[in-house]
């Protein structure tokens, strides 16, 4: 995703850091009130990559009757040579001022007469920022760069100035792009047409599509192209990467014809996985931009970005956000949708039901963990993704509100609805408000507090099963289930089960006020006449209903630690090779700003650990706080020495291999102690990737390449408890 001005960049999470000034919105933040004088854009540009300079023309259609005060803005190494009327005549035009301008760029301003139906502005000059990686926990931000044009490759956003930017401005365009071969070009909208002339690419893009913005980016790449659904596939890969053109292309046929089974025709002529030369996971108008990194984890050990939550996500966005937008003063609803028919969808259509149930567990597990209640906030207040808790609001909730909504009317009415606002609102703007009268026409209902309940009110439901209170009327029983205020107006299901696990009962149950009474089945005797074993009795049990996780509730795993206010983070002080890489990882989870305590091993006694989570770096004879605490885990899961490990009575010897595990504290259930151990210096040379594993509760790597993941139970678990046999 592309930022008008900043040229900030995000990568591996899919997900947009978004700035807060007027000239840094984010890719799909469009205002439906815009007063912008810029209409289309007919622009021929020309690149020498070598020199760094882009020189270009853009005769530029006006609105009529819109202001005629134009301001633009361009890069600050970037000179105007002409600014002319549509009758070739000069116009002035001045340097202007905006506090919230970036300093790459520069600002001006021009009186346009009320005649003029159209511009044309020649500039050219410099654009050349380097991009430089930046890493957080839980992400890598793939640098931050206001524009490049190199031999190294280009990328140029509305942000870098590479095109006249008036803030605001929502045009269509008409593009004419050159550079010297072999460099090729790829930008957003439909190409028309791509040729050679004396060893420059020429390259025509349109769109009829209006955008808030222009990304570009070029490369030597190895082009590979086909048809399907009438769209054009491309991936524009290095040649080192070329080989996985077929699995990339593959992946994205599958999920085109998939979703536009669903959707309707793709808005676009062309969809291209074009690679970058650092890194970048982002969306735009026909194309998707993965940084190298990226790419090559396809080949394994990583991140696969030809999963659904990848490629299928970017695709969907074509849809949701790059055709139909949102009205950035009335709530981002894009993540949410697009999340929910990509990321899950996908699972739950094509049989996976185990993955979907994980998907919904998780999507209640990670909103619990990064939007405890002092930061969660109303669905519809969402805008972007700046914080953690942003990025659980307006995905995880907001695709899980889409599920709520598809079970309550139903998968004809829901995608009916879903059909009806791309043809009502494509190319245009689409509202929260146009989604349920769409989903309220198909299904003949009024939804109006199901919309309230779930897009104003911050947090999720929050309910439990009270087993202690089961009553005992033979032959059956009556379980007793609480929810916690604020209440929320809801319809569980619930399921009685056997010793075996076969289903005795299942059902609903409303459920509104502070609680509810279920009553259930109990066998006395089975036919022997024997007691019959205790059976269970589960509260939605398949994860369909959003709901606060207590922490006594999570499966263990880091990111539980690394979002604990005071968690503790225990250092080795020693001086040896091994202590001197785990204390990179002290500088990274320091930078992250989390509001955890830093301390070393020198420093650590019992007392510190009450109340709080532990983060320990480093196993027996390398940590001191290890040594004392390592007795709290389970006999026969981990054991540590200074050259090898033991997990699960498994002896794990290679100087290569290391282990990052979590679990409950015994004493203290709700509470975690996490452990990072490696047999060598080099078992932890990447040691700075385990932040992208937070949600597992063990993993096993050999060379920092992950080998075997895998969870452990929670302490307790709300939602289950036994039915007594008699």
């Amino acid at each position: 995703m592309a930022n008008r001005f900043t040229g900030l960049l995000i990568v591996a999470a899919m997900m947009l850091a978004c700035a807060g000034s007027a000239y840094a919105e984010t890719e799909f933040a469009k205002s439906a009130q815009s007063e912008a004088l810029i209409k289309h854009h007919q622009l021929a540009a020309s690149f020498n990559p070598a020199e760094h300079t882009i020189s270009a023309t853009d005769t530029i259609t006006l609105k009529p009757g819109a202001k005629r005060t134009l301001r633009f803005a361009l890069g600050k190494d970037v000179k105007v040579d002409s600014l002319k009327d549509d009758h070739g005549k000069d116009l002035a035009f001045k340097p202007a001022e905006d506090e919230d301008l970036p300093e790459h760029l520069a600002l001006y301003e021009a009186e346009v007469p009320k005649t003029a139906v159209g511009l044309t502005i020649a500039y050219g000059g410099v654009i050349y920022d380097p991009p430089q990686e930046e890493a957080t926990l839980a992400h890598v931000r793939g640098g931050t760069t206001s524009g490049v044009i190199s031999e190294e490759g280009i990328y140029l956003d509305a942000g870098s100035g590479w095109y006249p930017v008036e803030d605001g401005a929502l045009p269509t365009f008409s593009f004419t792009l050159s550079v010297p071969e072999p460099i090729a070009l790829v930008t957003q909208g439909d190409l028309v047409s791509r040729e050679a002339k004396d060893g420059t690419d020429v390259s025509v893009w349109r769109s009829r599509v209006p955008q808030d913005g222009f990304t570009l980016a070029g490369n030597k790449f190895v082009v590979k192209t086909r048809r399907a659904e009438g769209v054009t596939l491309s991936t524009y890969l290095f040649a080192e990467d070329a080989a996985l053109a077929d699995k990339f292309l593959d992946a994205t046929e599958k999920y085109l014809r998939f979703y536009t089974g669903i959707l309707g025709d793709f808005p676009y002529n062309r969809f291209d996985i074009v690679e970058n030369f650092f890194q970048t996971g982002y969306g735009m108008p026909g194309y998707t931009l993965l940084g190298d990194a990226v790419v090559k984890m396809v080949r394994g050990g990583g991140y696969d970005v030809t999963e659904p939550s990848g490629v299928a996500h970017e695709l969907m966005h074509n849809w949701w956000g790059n055709y139909v937008f949102f009205d950035a003063d009335q709530g981002n609803w894009c993540e949410a949708i697009t999340t929910y028919m990509a990321n899950y969808y996908w699972l739950e259509s094509h049989g996976q039901d185990e993955e979907a149930r994980q998907w919904r567990k998780h999507a209640s597990v990670k909103f619990s963990v990064n939007a405890p209640p002092d930061q969660a906030y109303p669905l519809r207040e969402f805008r972007g993704k700046e914080t953690e808790a942003d990025g659980v609001v307006g995905y995880e909730k907001g695709a899980m509100f889409f599920h709520h909504l598809r079970r309550l009317i139903g998968d004809k009415a829901f995608f009916a609805g879903l059909r009806q606002v791309i043809a009502e609102h494509g190319a245009g703007f689409a509202t929260w408000d146009d989604f349920r009268r769409a989903f309220e026409q198909q299904a003949g209902t009024d939804l109006g507090e199901m919309f309230t309940q779930w897009l104003d009110r911050s947090g999720v439901p929050d309910f439990r099963v009270d087993m202690e209170t089961m009553q005992e009327t033979p032959p059956s029983y009556i379980a007793r289930l609480v929810q916690q205020e604020p209440y929320w107006n809801l319809l569980l299901d619930f399921r009685a089960t056997d010793e075996k696990g076969a289903t005795n009962a299942e059902g609903h149950v409303a459920m509104s006020l502070g609680e509810a009474w279920v009553t259930v089945g109990s066998e006395k005797a089975d036919n022997d006449g024997k007691k019959a074993a205790d059976g269970v009795f589960s509260l939605d049990p398949e994860w369909n209903t959003m709901r606060r996780v207590p922490a006594v509730a999570l499966e263990p795993c880091l990111n539980a630690v690394l979002n604990e206010e005071g968690a503790v983070v225990v250092y080795p002080s020693g001086a040896d090779e091994m202590s001197t890489e785990l204390l990179k990882l002290v500088d990274v989870i320091e930078s992250a700003g989390r509001g955890l305590t830093l301390l070393p091993d020198s420093q650590f006694t019992a007392e510190v650990a009450e109340g709080h989570s532990l983060f320990i770096l480093g196993g027996s004879g390398v940590n001191r706080a290890w040594d004392q605490l390592g007795g709290l885990i389970p006999a026969g899961t981990l054991t540590t020495n200074e050259k090898s490990f033991s997990f699960q009575r498994r002896v794990f010897m290679s100087p290569e291999d290391s282990i990052l595990a979590t679990f409950v504290n015994p004493q203290r259930p709700g509470q975690f102690i996490s452990v990072y151990h490696g047999n060598s210096p080099a078992a932890l040379a990447r040691s700075r990737y385990i932040f992208f594993y937070g949600w597992d509760s063990y993993l096993l790597f050999n060379a920092g390449r992950l080998t075997e993941r895998g969870m452990f139970p929670p302490a307790a678990n709300p939602w289950a408890g036994r039915i007594p046999a008699g």
